[in-house]
């Protein structure tokens, strides 16, 4: 499928601990509460990009099964993003990440300007990796790193 019939594909959905307070956004952005509410706006779209947040309170293990949910529910064309917060995302659950599916992570000092470059970097881009057969079969290999 061509991604310019995909009716969402310039949408952005947000987690608000990844937006300034003050923080102009552009017309299609759209800032939810957290990282469940994007999960869930996730899982009807197909070409949109989804920005989670990582903090020091966030479940990982989780988050990255949630990563691979989607990926595999809404295909290649979805643009899953993780917004470093607290600095507290190490190499090993990067690599766990990018194994199910999230395309790109960002660092804890990425400011929302540059965000919002990245996202704009990345569209266009089809997710061609290959999938693992199951969640559990990464988190055996990555030894529970997250």
């Amino acid at each position: 499928m061509d991604r310019f019939n995909l009716i969402d594909n310039d949408d952005v959905y947000i987690s608000k601990d990844a937006v300034p307070s003050g923080a102009h956004l552009p017309p299609l952005y759209y800032v939810l509460p957290d990282n469940d509410a994007i999960y869930f706006a996730g899982l009807k779209r197909e070409s949109c990009t989804l920005i989670f947040t990582v903090t020091r309170h966030t479940d990982q293990v989780r988050l990255g099964e949630r990563c691979l949910e989607l990926r595999r529910k809404c295909g290649p064309w979805l643009k899953i993003i993780i917004k470093n917060i607290d600095g507290i995302i190490r190499h090993q659950d990067e690599c766990l990440f990018i194994t199910v599916g999230v395309n790109l992570i960002l660092h804890s000092s990425t400011d929302i300007s540059r965000v919002m470059s990245q996202v704009q970097a990345i569209q266009g881009f089809k997710f061609s990796r290959e999938l693992p057969n199951s969640y559990n079969e990464v988190l055996n290999f990555s030894k529970g790193a997250i």
